[in-house]
């Protein structure tokens, strides 16, 4: 289950990082977003990633850190 896990913050961790704005960062629900694991992972997310404070986002089973919009 660990690699599920680990798969599954990554994910969620990609999707987000970088994505963050002022106020509620849109980010689209995850495919195992209502998975109970899920839920644990993103509970269990931390509330700094790279210096990075933790933000609000609008979907369930979603996290993100930051503060403004990056341009690749």
């Amino acid at each position: 289950m660990l690699p599920r896990r680990a798969a599954v913050l990554s994910l969620t961790g990609s999707l987000a990082l970088g994505l963050a704005a002022c106020g509620t960062v849109q980010v689209p629900a995850g495919e195992a977003a209502a998975d109970p694991v899920c839920a644990d992972i993103v509970l269990a997310a931390p509330p700094q990633v790279l210096g990075m404070d933790r933000v609000e986002t609008s979907s369930q089973g979603t996290a993100a850190w930051g503060a403004g919009r990056t341009r690749w």
